[in-house]
């Protein structure tokens, strides 16, 4: 329901810099002993690092009326390996297949010092300046330094069966397949935070002198001793290590079935999992042992009119589980959001049932046309919602009772070609998907204060996608061009006390172009994100769950820039 608006509580404007490193390998390789067996060793390698500053500039309406300047720098470091080995066995009249996967993967992420320092305008003097904000105690916030340390791995192992029977027509077998799969992911995570005080009781004077220092001499080695100078302040809290891992095992049968002009497929797959995690606060242990089996059936029926069209209906279940950092209770603070991201060890996994209907119709190879419905049904929806803390904005993850998704779909691909002659034009094709939808979110009946249903948070109401496509075979020239834009969502839902936060409209266009010379060197080109056009977050000043830009208040607005990119291969025959 509509209310009083919300005051606005700062303002500011970010100058933000960051440098980046990247290198990729990858290493793929084949044998295959016979055309009946294969086996492949699939491996990735990606390294990346990032150096970032960020000035902030603006006004604290509450506490820095006067002026505000925010400083953060931060090294961000980034590895992944992701190996997999795969074999393929084929009987002789290629009846029966047989597929295994042996897969392993490794993360790990640093942020070995990210400092945050905030300032105050003061007008006293002359001209006055800008005086740092020391904290009394370790903060996050003020001359708070973060350093963190993440480290994931998993394996996983899988085997796939399939056997095909011959059918009254010899294009559409029966199929049955049956599988398992097992897979393991663990993480060792711990993070320290210390700060910057001045600790003495009696050396005011040159507190005052220490703070108007420049940023460049603040923390200079000389200005670090004890009774009038600088200390280090541990602030490193208990849930500030944890450790998790995640175990699921499932196993299905399934198959397809055609019958005259049906073709049934589905199966029946269960899973039994278990999440755990180990941390601490300050009342003792915390212990997240989450175990769950579910049976997760499917069931698709075709029905062809024609060669050329089809009708299908499907139904499956599937599950939702929340990710490690979503149910450690660990509070990361991001100075670009200017809020802490709390989990919630109290989360359980959500199940959803799909049902969709679809009409397909296929005039020409290559083209496909289709419009389709679809209804989702959530149990224990996962949001990320806003909590109720002083002085700063919290945000963590929280169930809700259920929720619906429904809404309709269209999907089409082209080619010119099958209309025209004319040259250029009938080298063009074009994709587009659009979708329409409806959500709603039950928060339960025991809810005070604020409306008990709204949309689902992270759900878009329409969402399209187009492209339009230049391919021309003689010159081996290809342009692609492709737009994409979701309607208003909600970023981070609501309570009585804080107002939705929707991330609005945000349209991107993207262009590629590639050239083939001589059949061994590809040149390609790309622009990603051709406008540029800003990120736009706003808050639901007077809680009427939309969007006035005249009346609502921006929280973030930012322009990520424009990509530009160029690669040369050369292809060795």
């Amino acid at each position: 329901m509509p209310g009083e608006i919300t005051e606005k509580r700062d303002s500011y404007l970010d100058d933000y810099h960051a440098k980046s490193h990247e290198v990729s390998l990858l290493s793929n390789w084949q044998l295959r002993l016979s055309p009946y067996t294969k086996f492949s060793f699939r491996n990735m390698l990606n390294v990346t690092g990032t150096n970032e500053t960020i000035i902030r500039n603006g006004f604290d309406f509450v506490q820095r009326t006067e002026g505000a300047r925010d400083y953060a720098f931060r090294y961000e470091s980034r590895a992944l390996y992701a190996g997999q080995l795969e074999g393929i066995h084929l009987s002789r009249d290629e009846m029966t297949k047989v597929n295994w996967v042996l897969g392993g993967n490794w993360v790990q992420h640093q942020e070995p010092d990210f400092r945050r320092l905030r300032s105050t305008f003061n007008a006293e003097g002359t001209e006055g300046q800008f005086v740092f904000i020391d904290p009394p105690a370790s903060s996050p916030q003020d001359m708070g330094r973060y350093f963190g340390y993440l480290s994931d791995w998993g394996l996983s192992q899988g085997l796939n069966f399939e056997k095909k029977f011959a059918g009254v027509e010899k294009d559409r077998p029966r199929i049955f397949r049956a599988g398992y799969l097992a897979d393991y992911k663990a993480r060792d995570f711990n993070a320290r935070y210390i700060s910057t005080v001045f600790p003495g009781t009696h050396d005011f004077a040159n507190r005052e002198r220490l703070i108007r220092l420049p940023l460049e001499e603040i923390f200079a080695p000389e200005n670090f001793r004890a009774g009038d100078g600088w200390s280090i302040l541990e602030g490193t809290r208990a849930t500030d290590a944890y450790e998790a891992q995640t175990f699921i095992g499932a196993g299905y049968v399934g198959g397809v079935y055609p019958i005259g002009a049906f073709n049934l497929s589905g199966g029946l797959r269960t899973e039994y999992s278990v999440q755990q995690l180990d941390s601490r606060n300050q009342l003792g242990p915390v212990r997240v042992d989450t175990r769950k089996l579910a049976a997760l059936p499917s069931l698709n029926v075709d029905y062809n009119f024609t060669q050329k069209s089809l009708i299908r209906a499907g139904y499956g279940r599937t599950l939702n589980r929340p990710e490690f950092r979503e149910f450690a209770p660990f509070l990361y603070y991001s100075f670009e959001f200017l809020a802490g991201f709390f989990g919630n060890p109290d989360l359980e996994i959500a199940t959803i049932d799909n049902f969709d209907l679809r009409y397909e119709f296929y005039p020409n190879e290559g083209e496909m046309f289709s419009i389709g419905a679809f209804y989702k049904f959530f149990q224990n929806p996962i949001e990320t919602v806003q909590q109720n803390v002083t002085e700063q904005l919290q945000f963590t993850y929280a169930n809700a009772v259920d929720a619906t998704v429904y809404g309709i779909e269209f999907e089409g691909r082209k080619a010119l070609s099958t209309l025209t002659d004319i040259p250029v034009i009938k080298d063009l094709s074009f994709n587009v998907n659009a979708s329409l939808i409806w959500s709603e979110v039950f928060l339960g009946d025991d809810v005070r204060f604020q409306d008990a249903r709204r949309a689902l948070q992270g759900q878009s109401p329409y969402v399209l996608n187009a492209g339009l496509f230049y391919n021309n075979l003689a010159s081996d020239l290809n342009v692609g061009v492709a737009y994409n834009v979701t309607g208003p969502r909600i970023f981070v839902a609501g309570n009585a006390n804080n107002p939705e936060i929707y991330e609005l409209p945000r349209h991107q266009v993207d262009l590629t172009v590639s050239k083939v010379f001589r059949d061994r060197t590809t040149l390609k080109v790309g622009i990603q994100d051709l406008l540029n056009y800003q990120y736009r977050f706003f808050q639901d000043s007077n809680f009427d769950r939309r969007i006035d830009t005249a009346i609502d208040d921006p929280m973030y607005l930012w322009r990520r820039g424009t990509l530009y990119s160029a690669s040369l291969t050369y292809r060795i025959k």
